[in-house]
C-alpha cells in the first residue's frame, strides 16, 4: 500500500485495479514473462518465495503500479512497470517481447527507459500512462500495440534523451569522421582527444540507447536487393496488416494525416512487375539517391536558418550523374549459401556477430565467411547513427529534379539532420525525414515553404519515423538463382481494391 500511495502521489491518478486483499509470498514458479514471479489468485497476489529480496523488492513496486494500467490485450503495457520498479535490466531483458513491425517505431523496452535517470524515466512512463488511461476511458479496450508504441516515441522524442558529454562528442565527431574517413575506433579517438577507451565505452551506451548502430552494417544492394518507396493515402487496417507481414517491408514514416511512406528492399527478378503498382492514393518510386547527413547537434539561433540554407543551396554544383551507379542492385559478388544469409541477418540487426554466436546458430567457419563478406563489400565497417533522438521528425516531399539533390541536401544538412531519398516512376522526387531541433522548428518549415515555393509538395510533422525494424528473410533465399523469392502477386492482391482494371488483368489475370 505504501507503494500505490507512491504512484498515486506521482502519477496524480488513482488506480483503476482492484487492490489484493493479501499480498503473501507463496510457491509461484518464476517465468520468463512480463509478470515474472507473481501472479493472482483469489483476490490475493501471490509473490515467488524463490526470489532474492531485492528482486521481491522489485516485484512489488511492479505489482504496485500495474495497478493504475488498464486491462489491455496485449503484454507490453507492463514494460511501464518493470521501468518504474527499478529491476534488474538483465532479468527484465529476459521477460520482455520485442516488437519488429516494420509500421511501429522500433521498441526493445529496457534499452528504452533505462537511457533515462530515474527521474526523467519517472516522467516518461507516468506521462505514457497517464495518457493510456485516458484512451481507455475513451475508447474502452480498443487499444492496440500500436496506440502504446506511438506513446512511447511521442514521449521519447528530442530532447528526451539525455546524452553524456562524452557520448554526445562522439557522436558529434561521427558527423566529421563519417564525411572523410572511416568511423575506426581510432580515428575517433583522435577527432575527440578521447582515450580508445572512452570512445569504446561511449559508442557501446550510444548503440545501447540505440543512437547508433554497428560496428558493422550489411551492403543489401549488393545482396540484389534495391529499395522503393510506396506513398500510401489513407491506408485500410487489412493494408496495413499486410505490410507488416509482408518480408520485404524495411521500414515506414507515417505523417500526421495519415499517409504512409513506406520502404521496400525488393529482390531484382521482381522490380519491373512492383514498378507497375500504381493506383488510386498510391505510387511506387525507385531510390536513386540516398543520404543520411547529421547535423553537428550545435545549437542554431532560428534568425540565421535562412541565411545558413541559403549558404548552402548556393554552394554545391550538379548531382554527378554518376552517382546513381553507387544505388543500382548487383548480384552478390561471391555465392552465398542460406549459412551466409543467417550470418547477414544477425550482423544487419545486432550490428556485430561473434564467431562463437554464429557457431552457436549453426554457421560454420564463421571468421572465414565474414572475411569474405568484408572483402566483397557485402558488410562494411563503421558506426552509424539511427536518427534517434536527433530532432523533431518533419516528413519534406520536393518535385525537384536529379541534379539539384545535392544543393538541397547541402541546404537541409545546414540546419539539421536529413535522411533523404531521390526517387522516380509514379513518385519522383525528394522525399526527407528531417530531423529539427525544436527551437527552430517553426523556421525552418516557414523557410522551406519560402525558398521551395513552386518545389515544395507537402511538409508535415511525423507521427512514426524509427530506424529500420527489418530482418532479412533468411528462409526465402534461392541458392541455385542467388536471389530473394518473393510472392509478387499476394502485393498486387493487397491492394487489389486501388488498382486499375487494367493492371488487375494484366497481374492477377
Amino acid at each position: 500500500m505504501e507503494e500505490v500511495k507512491r504512484v498515486e502521489k506521482e502519477l496524480e491518478i488513482g488506480p483503476i485495479r482492484r487492490i489484493p486483499k493479501k499480498v503473501m509470498l507463496a510457491d509461484v514458479k518464476v517465468e520468463n514473462d512480463l509478470r515474472s514471479g507473481a501472479k493472482e489468485r483469489d483476490g490475493d497476489l501471490l509473490i515467488s518465495k524463490d526470489l532474492p529480496p531485492d528482486k521481491i523488492e522489485s516485484v512489488i513496486k511492479r505489482e504496485a503500479f500495474i495497478l493504475f494500467l488498464p486491462p489491455l490485450n496485449f503484454p507490453h503495457i507492463y514494460d511501464l512497470a518493470w521501468a518504474y520498479s527499478g529491476a534488474d535490466t538483465s532479468w527484465w531483458s529476459e521477460c520482455t517481447q520485442r516488437v519488429e513491425l516494420p509500421t511501429a517505431p522500433p521498441y526493445n523496452a529496457p534499452e528504452i527507459f533505462q537511457s533515462y535517470n530515474f527521474r526523467e524515466r519517472t516522467r516518461v512512463i507516468g506521462s505514457i500512462a497517464k495518457a493510456i488511461n485516458l484512451l481507455y476511458m475513451k475508447r474502452g479496450a480498443d487499444i492496440d500495440l500500436k496506440d502504446y508504441l506511438l506513446l512511447v516515441s511521442i514521449s521519447r522524442r528530442y530532447p528526451s534523451i539525455r546524452l553524456s558529454k562524452r557520448e554526445l562528442l562522439v557522436l558529434k565527431s561521427l558527423v566529421y569522421v563519417t564525411n572523410s574517413e572511416d568511423a575506426k575506433l581510432e580515428n575517433l579517438a583522435k577527432y575527440t582527444g578521447l582515450s580508445l577507451a572512452s570512445v569504446s565505452r561511449a559508442l557501446k551506451d550510444l548503440i545501447g540507447k540505440g543512437i547508433v548502430h554497428g560496428p558493422y552494417a550489411v551492403f543489401t544492394l549488393r545482396m540484389g536487393l534495391p529499395t522503393y518507396m510506396m506513398e500510401l493515402q489513407d491506408p485500410l487496417p487489412e493494408e496495413i496488416k499486410f505490410i507488416d507481414k509482408f518480408p520485404f517491408t524495411y521500414n515506414a514514416y507515417v505523417t500526421e494525416n495519415g499517409t504512409h511512406y513506406i520502404l521496400f528492399t525488393i529482390p531484382m527478378k521482381y522490380e519491373k512487375l512492383f514498378a507497375k503498382l500504381k493506383g488510386r492514393g498510391l505510387r511506387i518510386g525507385k531510390e536513386i539517391l540516398f543520404s543520411f547527413d547529421i547535423h553537428s547537434l550545435d545549437d542554431i539561433e532560428p534568425e540565421k536558418v535562412l541565411g545558413l540554407m541559403v549558404d548552402g543551396y548556393m554552394k554545391v554544383s550538379d548531382t554527378p550523374p554518376t552517382w546513381r551507379e553507387i544505388y543500382r542492385g548487383s548480384k552478390p559478388p561471391i555465392k552465398l549459401d542460406k549459412k551466409d544469409i543467417l550470418a547477414l541477418s544477425v550482423i544487419n540487426s545486432q550490428g556485430r556477430a561473434s564467431r562463437s554466436y554464429l557457431r552457436k546458430i549453426g554457421v560454420p567457419n564463421a571468421a572465414e565467411r565474414f572475411a569474405r563478406y568484408r572483402r566483397n563489400g557485402l558488410v562494411v565497417k563503421g558506426y552509424f547513427p539511427t536518427g534517434v533522438g536527433l530532432g523533431e521528425p518533419i516528413l519534406v516531399r520536393l518535385n525537384a529534379s536529379y541534379k539539384d539533390f545535392l544543393r538541397i541536401r547541402e541546404a537541409l544538412s545546414r540546419v539539421a539532420s536529413p535522411i533523404m531519398f531521390y526517387t522516380e516512376g509514379s513518385l519522383s522526387g525528394i522525399t526527407s525525414v528531417i530531423l529539427v531541433n525544436e527551437k527552430v522548428l517553426g523556421t525552418l518549415i516557414k523557410s522551406l515553404r519560402t525558398l521551395f515555393a513552386d518545389q515544395l509538395i507537402d511538409v508535415e510533422h511525423l507521427m512514426v519515423a524509427g530506424p529500420s525494424n527489418w530482418q532479412i528473410p533468411v528462409d526465402l533465399w534461392n541458392e541455385r538463382e542467388q536471389t530473394f523469392e518473393m510472392d509478387i502477386r499476394s502485393v498486387f492482391e493487397a491492394f487489389s481494391h486501388r488498382l486499375s482494371e487494367d493492371i488487375k488483368r494484366e497481374i492477377l489475370g
